[in-house]
């Protein structure tokens, strides 16, 4: 089976999407199926990346930049109609909201298709001043109305489709899943005492940890401002952020402003294969996540990796983190915007040891049983082979 997965979230992106359609590629091709990825072109070293995978990717240019918000979906439909006529596949599989819009505009695709279905709440609902949603939603609707199948990455986002009367025939759930490395590598201590070093991190100090692009929706601020009262409660403690993103320089004043800059470390963007580092320093994973112009969390993946590390978490207690993170079980679901439960969350975490190593174990349990990259696979591999019954029986 030929299978075109096209994408405009790919490495060396950083990102949940991001490495969610790498570790598609990678695990389908690994089964026996030829994979093709369609992806935007970021910089001038991926080519040397894209040698290393198994499956060819074939680059649009321009279009990794913001610059001119309209090429992305010319260039791509210009793309994707070339793809598909070399490479021929037997599915397309369409990753991320753009991706879906190229598709929708297109007058006919020659072959099945699949769609991930985009976490996204103004499916349901938009304000007048966002009236421009208004063509680019009827346009995904159909995208979605003539797919063979819709993915849902959480059950969250199934509700979202539901609610928006988006028809359930062909919706699957397949959630997201954690690579092996995760939850397979035991930490490297000598690696995470450099780290420590690195950072100015003393060993009696404790570490909470958001990995996650610097956006509003993600709530690092409200972590920001809980900090004073929590320093003052417990003063050895650092605020950890590895990530960038366009709200950086708003959170960066903020820690100006409350005088915290020897309590938050801003540690930019790191490579995903050392992300695990960061997550085995930590002592608490922090992110009260909100929705934000319709955007929300459908699953986290952040929150994946750093139950699959041990770490107790603090959540957002909306959308995906609900399927998550258990309260009281696995860490804590906060109101993203009360800052006095997420004092209350932290501090609990960081002064009761054993409490902590209970919810990480927990919460590293509930992955192993139904977040792995193994399990998503076969999940995706079930609904291929499903396509595959269903047109020898048309055939017949």
């Amino acid at each position: 089976m030929k299978i075109l997965i096209y994408t405009h979230r790919f490495p060396p992106s950083r990102g949940g999407m991001e490495t969610q359609s790498l570790n598609l590629a990678r695990g389908l091709q690994e089964s026996g199926k030829n994979v093709m990825v369609l992806a935007p072109s970021y910089t001038s070293d991926e080519k040397e990346l894209d040698e290393t995978h198994d499956f060819k990717v074939i680059r649009i240019p321009f279009i990794g930049k913001k610059w001119i918000p309209l090429l992305k979906y010319i260039l791509g439909f210009f793309y994707l109609s070339i793809v598909l006529q070399r490479f021929k596949p037997d599915i397309v599989f369409f990753i991320h909201k753009e991706t879906h819009i190229v598709g929708g505009i297109s007058p006919f695709l020659p072959c099945k298709y699949m769609v991930r279905a985009a976490a996204r709440s103004d499916f349901l609902s938009y304000s007048l001043k966002e009236f421009w949603l208004i063509p680019l939603i009827f346009i995904i609707k159909r995208m979605y109305s003539r797919a063979t199948r819709i993915i849902c990455h959480s059950y969250t986002v199934r509700e979202v489709l539901e609610r928006a009367h988006i028809p359930m025939d062909n919706v699957v759930v397949i959630c997201s899943g954690v690579e092996n490395q995760f939850l397979s590598e035991p930490p490297k201590v000598e690696i995470i005492s450099k780290l420590k070093d690195e950072f100015g991190i003393k060993n009696e100090e404790k570490v909470i940890l958001t990995v996650a692009r610097i956006v509003r929706r993600k709530g690092h601020d409200s972590v920001i401002k809980a900090l004073p009262q929590i320093v003052k409660d417990f003063p050895k403690i650092k605020y950890l952020i590895v990530g960038e993103g366009e709200y950086k320089g708003t959170v960066e004043t903020l820690v100006e402003k409350l005088g915290l800059r020897d309590k938050v470390i801003f540690a930019g963007e790191i490579p995903h294969q050392d992300i695990i580092h960061f997550y085995d320093l930590c002592d608490v994973f922090v992110m009260p996540n909100r929705a934000i112009s319709g955007k929300i969390e459908g699953l986290p993946n952040s929150l994946l990796e750093a139950a699959a590390r041990g770490k107790p978490i603090v959540a957002g207690a909306n959308f995906g983190s609900l399927e998550v993170v258990e309260d009281g079980r696995t860490g804590y679901l906060v109101d993203p915007d009360n800052l006095d439960q997420i004092r209350r969350a932290i501090l609990d975490l960081i002064k009761n040891k054993e409490k902590s190593l209970v919810f990480g174990r927990n919460g590293r349990e509930k992955v192993q049983n139904q977040f792995t990259e193994e399990r998503m696979i076969k999940e995706f591999l079930r609904v291929l082979e499903s396509l595959n019954t269903a047109s020898l029986k048309d055939q017949l």
